[in-house]
């Protein structure tokens, strides 16, 4: 039992370790924004994210807001089921966040 748990508590450092790396990458992003980034990067990929963020440079779309990533994943889910398992991770998580900060006030 000590064993599992010390493996879990290390599978969890790792995990976060992942998240700074892929935060990290998108130091660029303005901070509100960037979390959203990086929760996204960390379910499809790091460079999935960064592909998008090219596509809406290259129509001179802000690349940079997460609401307009989000709006690409949206209107492109159909072709690439990756995308909307991306935005129901990242809104997941915003959810169960807004759901503690409501609580904790």
């Amino acid at each position: 039992s000590t064993l599992s748990s010390s493996s879990a508590a290390s599978d969890v450092y790792k995990r976060q370790r992942y998240l700074e790396q892929v935060k990290a990458d998108f130091s660029d992003v303005p901070k509100t924004d960037r979390i959203w980034f990086a929760l996204a990067g960390y379910n499809m990929g790091p460079n999935a994210v960064k592909r998008i963020q090219r596509e809406l440079r290259s129509q001179g779309i802000d690349d940079k807001s997460w609401a307009n990533v989000y709006a690409y994943l949206a209107d492109n889910r159909v072709s690439n089921s990756r995308y909307g398992q991306a935005m129901h991770y990242v809104s997941n998580i915003r959810s169960y966040l807004e759901t503690i900060k409501t609580q904790t006030v």
